[in-house]
């Protein structure tokens, strides 16, 4: 996948390279989300809110760009899983939603 995704950071906006999308649903809300290209870090790759782009967790992987991208939502949803399981689904929820109001929307939601 060649595509880009628009970030929110601490320094503004940037875009940079998308590998792939997930849906995933936490405590009964539906939240899309982006596995892409981490901003400082050549050994993770990122997962955020597609819809904020806002970071919500990290993968390490052994080499960019020869990622698969079906094995990789898969490490990318098991660390979600984990965020989830320490923090609480309510909690992660909750803050992806405050995330959704406090933010504007960067990016459309789409699934891949």
């Amino acid at each position: 996948m060649n595509n880009q995704i628009t970030l929110a950071t601490r320094d503004g906006i940037r875009s940079v390279e998308l590998f792939s999308t997930f849906e995933c649903s936490i405590a009964g809300a539906t939240f899309s989300f982006a596995v892409h290209q981490h901003l400082s870090c050549n050994t993770h790759v990122k997962v955020s809110e597609l819809e904020t782009g806002m970071g919500i967790t990290e993968v390490p992987v052994a080499g960019l760009p020869q990622l698969v991208s079906s094995h990789l939502v898969s490490q990318a949803k098991a660390a979600l899983g984990g965020l989830i399981q320490s923090r609480g689904a309510e909690a992660v929820a909750q803050v992806l939603l405050s995330n959704r109001l406090s933010a504007q929307v960067l990016n459309k939601r789409s699934v891949h």
